[in-house]
Parts: structure tokens; C-alpha cells; sequence
């Protein structure tokens, strides 16, 4: 069974997660508590909290790791990201989708969603980027 999770971005390191293909985390619980738990071929999805938008589906080609590139985002204000997954092109929805279209499906935990998506949200989440 195929797993979701929500990684976090902001408009500044956004193009370098898109570039790079690799997502991640500098949060150790968060990691520790659900995104070591990410298997290849689970789903992934990008938040820009800046703009309140969500990208995706993309697929896991790994596992959530640390340092899988040590040079990722060392240039942005989070001073490195050790906690990566390397993700595949997403070319199955190309088009974001906003906050307001997700709000009701993922749950927020202050301004920021959860990571851990279920699968029946999943499925939801799915239907909305299909529109």
C-alpha cells in the first residue's frame, strides 16, 4: 500500500527542490516520526507556504535519508536540509493546486499541513488535482 506525505518549501527554495528532484526536512521529529517511514514509490507532494500552494503527485525513488546531498539548500535561510528524499519528475498534474481547493481535505496543524497523508485523503487529495 502506497503511502502520501507533505513536504515543505517556501518560494525561495521551491525552485531548488524542483531542480534538484530532492525534498526535505531539517525537522529531526518530524523525520523521526513520520518521513523516516517513507518507502520508493510512495507519493510526495510539495507545500509552498509562501504562496499556500501544493504540487504534485511525485513518486519516491528513495528513502528519506540524511545527506543524501549535503549541498542542498545551504544557500537559503534554513542553513541546510540533512533529512532527503530524491522524488521523481512530476508529470502526472502540472498544474498546482491551492489552498483553498486542499484546505478540507489535509489537516493543518497551525499554518502548516500535516505530513502524514492517509489513504483515503489521498484518494481525495488525487480528485482534486485531477479537475
Amino acid at each position: 500500500m502506497m503511502e502520501g506525505y507533505i513536504f515543505l518549501c517556501d518560494s525561495q527554495t521551491e525552485p531548488e527542490c524542483l531542480e534538484r528532484l530532492l525534498f526535505g526536512t531539517n525537522n529531526s521529529n518530524v523525520y523521526e516520526q513520520t518521513l523516516s517511514r517513507i518507502k520508493v514509490g510512495d507519493y510526495l507532494f510539495l507545500y509552498n507556504y509562501d504562496l499556500g500552494t501544493l504540487k504534485g503527485p511525485f513518486r519516491a525513488l528513495t528513502q528519506c535519508t540524511k545527506d543524501l546531498e549535503k549541498n542542498a539548500w545551504k544557500n537559503s535561510r534554513t542553513k541546510g536540509v540533512p533529512f532527503q528524499v530524491r522524488v521523481s519528475d512530476s508529470d502526472e498534474f502540472s498544474k498546482p493546486i491551492s489552498i483553498d481547493e486542499f484546505s478540507s481535505i489535509v489537516t493543518f496543524s497551525g499554518n502548516f499541513p500535516q505530513s502524514k497523508i492517509s489513504q483515503d485523503k489521498l484518494l481525495l487529495l488525487w480528485k482534486v488535482f485531477e479537475k
